[in-house]
């Protein structure tokens, strides 16, 4: 009987919050309360709080720097809003990025005292990304669709496809094997940064023990192709009920983070269900706006928390982790190698690294660790602009955004065929790794460019296996019938 009454209430106020189409200067002055409230979040939390290697955050607040940021986050704002992309898989990324990764950027010209070049940098790169991901999605509008000639109604769609769904239980299956070899039974799930530090060094003593070995290269392909297929074949297996592949990919991200305790493989298990949630209730296409209003409503809680609970748990946990540390490790990318010169893609780049003479003695992630952490943090990861300052200076600044902008709208065509969900997961995988790792780097072309590569060939060759076994089994008949 309560459900009865409370149903209409929620959809009626679902149909106004959400669905009902929202004015362009609300949907700006929603981003301006995410991008303040983040401000005064980062000054109430971080601004004394300790952090290791580096003794500090950096926060060292100047007014007059958030003046001006604020002034050219309206006008990044307003071209964002104004040329979205149509394609729903490069709208749903180009906004997950607009939030997680400019919006914190922005704020880190105020908040970390930048310099005036990087702030100039860090606004025209995000700019130059939103102009290309919308020219090169509109270009390649209807001139791929002869890659896919079928419909894409989700009962039709390629998440049915056999031959990629026995393919990505099997990798999930060999998967787990490798981590019970591993480290056996013990699944930890711990977030302490103790007991994280520790894993990862362990794994990744593991991983120089055995490096340049045969074993080594199969065990790289092998986690990194996970990081995209699980997560897609938990979605996929939601999708159509089965529920023994969906504790499968679960059971393979679990392993993942026992291994290694990689923050954010974690939080793919509540993606996967929220996005699962959204296409229960047909509320995919309405994800940007939910996107929008789920931050502010998080910076709300997190405010509260800290003012009234006096913990800060939500906010270390979520924002800090996916807003303010990948932004601020920006800014230490820009200050070191716009000074002492870029690595010209010799290093940490497939393939290239191997053909490019060394510009340094040790890889970025090294010098970066070294130079602001003292060498306690092995991994100071980051991507996007730091990336492109990293290889090429300025000349990456206006480089990347071009072959981003390709990347997606091409990868935007691949995964039109597999349904929004699909689409939509997959945005905000793609969007979390951005923020955290180079495109050219090894991993990420061994993880996201591989998968991308088996959704589009699985398929074809499922028919073509199936004609294999077809004609395999007339031979055999003929063969015993002239006998």
């Amino acid at each position: 009987m309560f459900s009865k009454k409370i149903k209409p209430i929620l959809n009626d106020l679902i149909d106004k919050v959400i669905v009902q189409p929202v004015p362009s200067m609300v949907r700006v002055a929603e981003m301006f309360a995410i991008k303040y409230l983040y401000v005064i979040l980062a000054l109430l939390v971080l601004k004394d709080s300790w952090y290791v290697g580096s003794g500090s955050y950096e926060i060292d607040f100047v007014f007059w720097k958030e003046l001006l940021a604020s002034a050219v986050f309206l006008g990044i704002t307003l071209v964002h809003l104004k040329f979205e992309p149509k394609a729903y898989f490069p709208k749903s990324l180009l906004h997950i990025l607009y939030v997680l990764y400019y919006i914190p950027v922005n704020c880190s010209f105020a908040l970390n005292n930048q310099s005036t070049g990087f702030f100039f940098l860090s606004n025209l790169y995000f700019l130059l990304l939103i102009l290309s991901v919308y020219f090169f999605s509109g270009f390649f509008s209807g001139k791929l669709d002869k890659l896919r000639p079928r419909s894409t109604p989700e009962k039709q769609s390629l998440i049915n496809d056999k031959g990629l769904n026995w393919f990505c239980a099997i990798i999930c299956c060999v998967f787990v094997l490798y981590k019970l070899c591993y480290n056996g039974l013990s699944f930890s799930v711990s977030i302490d940064s103790t007991n994280v530090y520790e894993n990862r060094s362990e794994y990744q003593s593991f991983l120089d023990a055995i490096s340049g070995t045969s074993l080594a290269y199969v065990i790289s392909l092998l986690k990194n192709l996970i990081a995209y297929v699980a997560p897609f074949y938990m979605l996929v297996c939601l999708l159509r009920r089965n529920f023994i592949g969906a504790g499968l990919s679960l059971l393979t991200i679990l392993s993942s983070y026992s291994m290694s305790s990689g923050k954010s493989t974690l939080f793919f298990i509540a993606i996967v269900a929220g996005v699962y949630l959204l296409r229960r209730w047909k509320l995919c296409r309405h994800f940007n706006r939910i996107f929008d209003l789920g931050i502010l409503l998080l910076s709300v809680l997190c405010l509260g928390e800290h003012l009234f609970l006096h913990s800060d748990r939500f906010y270390t946990v979520i924002l800090r982790r996916l807003m303010y540390l990948p932004a601020w490790i920006n800014t230490m990318y820009y200050d070191y190698f716009m000074e002492h010169g870029m690595v010209w893609w010799s290093q940490n780049t497939f393939l290239l690294q191997n053909l490019i003479p060394d510009v340094y003695d040790v890889s970025p992630l090294t010098i970066i660790s070294n130079v602001y952490f003292q060498g306690e943090v092995p991994s100071p990861n980051t991507g996007l602009m730091a990336e492109a300052i990293m290889h090429a200076g300025i000349l990456g600044v206006f480089l990347y955004p071009p072959i981003l902008g390709l990347m997606v709208a091409l990868s935007g065509k691949v995964l039109k065929q597999y349904g929004p969900a699909v689409q939509l997961l997959i945005a905000a995988k793609l969007a979390l790794n951005l923020t955290n790792v180079p495109i050219t780097r090894t991993d990420f072309v061994l993880s996201y460019f591989a998968f991308i590569v088996l959704l589009l060939v699985i398929p074809f060759l499922t028919p073509l296996g199936k004609w294999f076994l077809s004609f395999s089994k007339q031979v055999r008949r003929d063969l015993e019938q002239e006998e």
